[in-house]
């Protein structure tokens, strides 16, 4: 992943959780019931194996067919993924061990050399069986906490005034995939959307870009939102405010899922755009494949940062909220027609995306409100008077650094820095923050998470937040109440939000309203 990140830590209802109390969240879904079920028997029959090989042999042969149904039924009910391949060989590898002890009329018990290697060994494998699918897990999405069910609708895109720059063929234009989500009644008869509808899209783009082959992901196949594919839009309501969803660099419409779902469970419309060639992968209808582009700036290439936000994303935005505005009045899946409400539209991103948001607001004045989530403010727009809209920036707390020395021409090369990409970072992007923030912005600053915290990439594995103070769940649960609150208030006119708190629930949070 291309480390923008690193720019973005040195540019740095009402609530009714008490501010001393524990808030509960629920524990990521590492492993499933009859995963869970299958290893206890494995590693329950390997130790009766081990120490009571021959007077057990009865208990043995039927915890071993039991395991064996257990395998079954774990392939057919939950399927089949690589990293229980070591539980389906240990299941087999117990099977015949003990029916061959079963039918053996020998006590002969191993020599205790022999015995403490088998034992050192049988952990190694149990440690192996067990650790694969608790390390890459078929997680949950947090279930929504709104009253609102979630239905949804891809939408592909082709932009005829504008030329695709980024493939070989000169007359290709610019095209985008679009995932919408909106409040929904559903049938029950409609198909539940993979949390990665396009994985084998993804599986070749990792590949190829990234060198991890591409089984290895496979297993996130098995992962579901909450939303039903071109379910009926809700009727509670006349209309609903629309939300547009800009994903980081590089990123996809999915990477926010969980922050999407809450959202739309509380009576938003969502439009999460694919911003081709510079998303993980993008999947045209027609199979054709758009992958991570090799032709992006260098990484202190500021100029072209910029450049990228105002040539690409923000008419891509541009774009996608005209093609909305025909969807309010003629949707050719039928569900959205008169549904939007395009007085209330909003924009929020995350990285790149929030820079994208950023300026999207400063140039088209159809948003009322936006949300960048820990971004460098890329964007050649002159952000010096602010915004005229709500705007909020919500960023990781950066570590304690001394500020008043500047880094050696040494230090700055060991950062792989330039003088001048050194004062871009330390000077430049603070005062496009302050700029942007002065006119009745608003910041919100989480403690105790990082970058990629503010998306669901932390949910792929327990691995990359063991160290952390912060769950991903309680995180999310933060990052996804100061959203609503945010949108409620300046989308929905509510008055009982957390900005209208004078402190916050959270400990690790630290807000600044508008003067």
């Amino acid at each position: 992943m291309i480390p923008l990140s690193k720019l973005d830590y040195i540019s740095c209802g009402k609530e009714t959780v008490p501010n001393n109390q524990t808030y509960k969240e629920s524990a990521v879904s590492s492993m499933r019931t009859l995963e869970i079920l299958l290893l206890s028997l494995n590693v329950l029959t390997l130790v009766i194996l081990l120490w009571k090989r021959g007077k057990a042999r009865k208990l043995l042969l039927a915890l071993s067919g039991v395991a064996l149904i257990f395998l079954v039924l774990q392939l057919v009910v939950e399927h089949y993924r690589w990293q229980m391949v070591p539980s389906y060989a240990l299941t087999l590898f117990l099977l015949l061990r003990s029916a061959m002890q079963f039918r053996s009329q020998s006590n002969r018990l191993l020599h205790p050399a022999l015995k403490v290697i088998a034992v050192i060994l049988g952990s190694l494998y149990v440690v192996i069986a067990v650790g694969l699918p608790i390390l890459l897990p078929v997680f949950e999405i947090a279930k929504p906490s709104g009253p609102y069910l979630i239905g949804t609708a891809s939408y592909h895109w082709i932009d005829d005034k504008r030329e695709e720059k980024l493939t070989e063929d000169p007359s290709d234009k610019r095209q985008l995939m679009v995932q919408v989500w909106y409040p929904a009644e559903p049938s029950g008869d409609e198909k539940i959307l993979p949390n990665i509808p396009d994985l084998s899209g993804l599986q070749t783009a990792v590949q190829q870009k990234y060198g991890v082959p591409g089984f290895f992901i496979d297993y996130l196949g098995n992962v579901n939102t909450h939303a039903r594919i071109n379910a009926k839009i809700s009727g509670s309501q006349m209309n609903y405010p629309l939300l547009l969803f800009a994903h980081g660099f590089p990123g996809s419409r999915y990477t926010n899922t969980s922050q999407v779902e809450e959202l739309v469970s509380h009576g938003y419309i969502v439009a999460c755009i694919d911003y081709s060639y510079y998303s993980l992968a993008t999947e045209f209808p027609n199979g054709e494949l758009a992958v991570l582009s090799d032709n992006v700036p260098a990484l202190t290439d500021w100029d072209s940062w910029d450049q990228l936000i105002s040539d690409i994303w923000v008419p891509d935005s541009t774009f996608v909220l005209d093609k909305m505005e025909q969807l309010n009045a003629k949707d050719p899946n039928g569900i959205l027609n008169g549904k939007i409400n395009l007085a209330s539209v909003g924009m929020f991103g995350h990285s790149f995306g929030g820079a994208a948001a950023a300026q999207k607001l400063l140039a088209d004045s159809r948003f009322k409100a936006g949300m960048n989530m820990d971004g460098t403010l890329f964007g050649k727009g002159d952000l010096k008077d602010g915004l005229k809209q709500p705007f909020l920036m919500m960023n990781v707390k950066p570590p304690e650094t001394d500020s008043t020395d500047e880094p050696t021409d040494e230090e700055l090369q060991q950062m792989g820095l330039t003088r001048e990409g050194f004062d871009f970072i330390s000077k430049e992007i603070p005062m496009r923050k302050n700029n942007l923030l002065k006119n009745g912005g608003y910041s919100v600053m989480i403690d105790k998470i990082d970058h990629l915290s503010l998306t669901d990439m932390y949910l792929l594995s327990p691995f990359f937040s063991w160290n952390r103070d912060m769950s991903p769940r309680h995180a999310h649960t933060i990052i996804n109440k100061y959203t609503l609150d945010f949108f409620d208030k300046h989308l929905k006119g509510k008055t009982d939000t957390l900005f209208d708190s004078p402190s916050s629930p959270f400990p690790e949070v630290t807000v600044s309203l508008p003067q």
